[in-house]
């Protein structure tokens, strides 16, 4: 299941990279493109972004990206649980049902 917080604010996140890199008219067009032409996004990574490399390569390259570019706390990050969820684990939007006795 998606974790709606932690969507909303990747969504948010990359919208603001998007408009900070190209501009609202040209994120507007970026945006317009993926959507109509019914972009493949898994064919492209395959085709451009990771061409030639083994897994082992991408993983190393993701790993040197990562540890070169730490990403700042998104905002959900610092909210505290609510008292229904567990102590480990992702957070909950939706409280546990009750089990009957």
């Amino acid at each position: 299941m998606i974790d709606n917080v932690n969507t909303a604010a990747i969504i948010s996140a990359g919208m603001f990279h998007l408009k900070d890199k190209l501009g609202v008219l040209d994120t507007e067009t970026f945006i317009a493109a993926i959507r109509n032409e019914h972009f493949d996004y898994t064919k492209w990574r395959r085709d451009n972004l990771c061409a030639g490399m083994s897994l082992r390569e991408i993983n190393d390259a993701a790993a040197e990206f990562g540890a070169a570019h730490p990403r700042p706390p998104l905002r959900h990050e610092g909210l505290t649980r609510p008292p229904y969820a567990a102590q480990k684990g992702p957070l909950s939007a939706v409280p546990p049902t009750k089990k009957s006795p």
